[in-house]
């Protein structure tokens, strides 16, 4: 379950996205996520013991899957309360231990659901925002990044709050300028299938790189009559991605991701003249991508960034409380 995966440790930075607001002592979700680790932990202790006692093999593997659990539910109840009862050093390291955590738990559940990308397509729902949302995934990942969003609500988890969701799956080594492209080509068929023309971009590291490019290229060029109102990017490498990526980054958009490639100077020029809101989230503790790099200082009034603390890089398009705070911004009024 990617529940987990919750972050409840949103700052928000200047512009404001919303007013801050008096929040529970834990998180209804909080809560429900403890539950069922604390649960389902205390549900596989049980059967290791009587394993044990019967001299069952698989007794160590369900007491150490119990322990593990059971870990993970105390590491999720720590980081909800940390920033309010922990000194400041010490909710540095349970936020840093929370976003270890839950990175591996993402990076477990893309492996998992890579294969359901061809499912992950679209998704009508019967209401909410108008306005077709598009999911771009990043680097060596496909439509399945977004199977929460897309089937979150068979599950009776919150949905992004659009009718019209889409993904799309790009080709693994092309470059970035092609990526974009085939965006361009997906917004167009969106355009034609719902007769909507105001559309809503969300891009996740190397996506978030893929849909700003396609906005501008829209701005720069319409003739299909698309509007992007709005471009959202998570932990986006705009000055450069670090580690495996920076060094050994395979194809052309593994290179253009190295820092001060001519296609990041390009783009980073291009932001200063964005006709449409932007929203740029990092975590500092994404150990792919900086925060300095994620979220880059313009002078543009239509610029919004929200640094969060407590999930890493892959962690970020599974928090559910860090959607939350996207869909207030996807709220706002349009350009």
């Amino acid at each position: 379950m990617p529940t987990p995966l919750d972050s409840k440790n949103l700052r928000i930075s200047s512009p404001p996205i919303s007013e801050e607001k008096e929040l529970p002592f834990i998180d209804p979700r909080i809560k429900k996520i403890v539950a069922s680790l604390l649960g389902a932990s205390i549900g596989l202790g049980v059967a290791g013991g009587f394993c044990f006692t019967a001299k069952v093999s698989c007794a160590v593997a369900l007491l150490v899957a119990s322990v593990a659990l059971a870990t993970l539910g105390l590491v999720v109840v720590a980081n909800s309360l940390a920033d309010r009862f922990f000194p400041q050093t010490l909710a540095k390291v349970v936020h840093a231990v929370h976003a270890t955590v839950t990175d591996l738990l993402a990076f477990s559940f893309q492996l998992l659901f890579y294969a359901a990308s061809p499912l992950c397509k679209e998704r009508i729902r019967t209401e909410g925002d108008d306005r077709p949302i598009l999911f771009v995934h990043g680097y060596l990942h496909n439509a399945s990044a977004w199977a929460l969003y897309m089937f979150g609500d068979f599950l009776g988890l919150p949905t992004i709050g659009f009718k019209n969701t889409y993904a799309v799956s790009l080709p693994l080594f092309c470059s970035i300028e092609r990526s974009s492209e085939i965006v361009r080509t997906k917004l167009e068929e969106i355009a034609k299938a719902t007769g909507k023309t105001n559309m809503v971009l969300l891009g996740h590291s190397m996506g978030g790189l893929v849909v700003t490019d396609a906005a501008f290229k829209l701005q720069e060029n319409n003739s299909s009559g698309i509007t992007i109102t709005h471009v959202v990017t998570l932990g986006t490498p705009f000055k450069g991605a670090r580690g495996i990526v920076d060094y050994f980054g395979f194809g052309e958009n593994g290179k253009q991701m190295r820092p001060n490639s001519e296609f990041l100077t390009t783009l980073q020029s291009k932001l200063l003249n964005a006709q449409f809101k932007i929203l740029q989230v990092a975590s500092v503790n994404d150990a792919l991508v900086s925060e300095d790099s994620a979220l880059i200082v313009l002078s543009d009034v239509n610029q919004s960034r929200l640094p969060v603390s407590d999930v890493g890089h892959a962690a970020l398009p599974l928090s559910l409380s860090l959607m939350d705070e996207v869909v207030e911004f996807l709220k706002s009024e349009t350009v």
